[in-house]
């Protein structure tokens, strides 16, 4: 039988996205579906994310609660990322067959190594670890050769709509996703409090050091 595939909508500057990636990194395996990752800039819907501003409260609030919630530890940067690049070159990696370690290297590199992933050598690096010529990827970006077709119609249907992470059919929804959910304005619809309590849940079956254990599975 194939595997669900659910589209996620995401943003490399977003930091809920960074941790709703770490999340369904685990439960694709898990839950056996397969997760179709579409970029899309949050600044088209929040101008207040546009790159370099400076991050808002209720924005740092918000990745606290998800922090508290899912034991996944990240600190968000004092400024909205420039990830215009980084989204152009997703799916110059995705063109290529190489979209998951690309995808994967840039989230890292975002918030786990703190590098400015809007610079053509960092990401040009990334590409090139991921199997990808460097100097044309480089390339690519600065003629934007990817920009049309990620930019600009689908992304503008997606955001007039609503920008939505949809991460569980509803086969899986009654256990996982509750009335609560904490939201930012890519990654929607989460239930980051239903997330949290089933890992504490795990944790407390697998005995007493079951809650380090599955601490260290999320956050390696």
């Amino acid at each position: 039988m194939p595997k669900v595939v659910i589209p996620i909508y995401f943003d490399y500057a977003s930091t809920l996205c960074y941790v709703a990636w770490r999340i369904v990194r685990e439960l694709e395996g898990e839950l056996g579906f397969t997760a179709l990752w579409k970029g899309v800039p949050i600044s088209l819907r929040d101008h207040s994310a546009r790159p370099r501003n400076s991050l808002g409260p209720i924005e740092r609030i918000k990745v606290m609660n998800v922090v508290a919630e899912t034991g996944i530890q990240v600190a968000p940067p004092d400024r909205w990322i420039d990830s215009d690049a980084a989204l152009q070159g997703s799916e110059l990696a995705r063109e290529a067959g190489v979209f998951t370690p690309y995808h994967e290297a840039v989230f890292r590199a975002a918030f786990e190594e703190r590098l400015d992933i809007a610079r053509l050598d960092v990401l040009g690096e990334i590409a090139a670890a991921a199997g990808m010529d460097g100097e044309r990827f480089r390339g690519d970006i600065v003629s934007r050769r990817m920009g049309p077709g990620w930019s600009s119609i689908r992304t503008r249907r997606i955001v007039s709509r609503h920008l939505a992470i949809r991460l569980f059919s509803s086969a899986i929804s009654h256990s996982l996703v509750s009335s609560r959910s904490t939201r930012c304005g890519c990654c929607c619809g989460v239930s980051w409090t239903s997330v949290g309590r089933s890992r504490r849940a795990d944790a407390r079956h697998e005995g007493g050091a079951g809650g380090a254990q599955v601490m260290r599975k999320l956050c390696d």
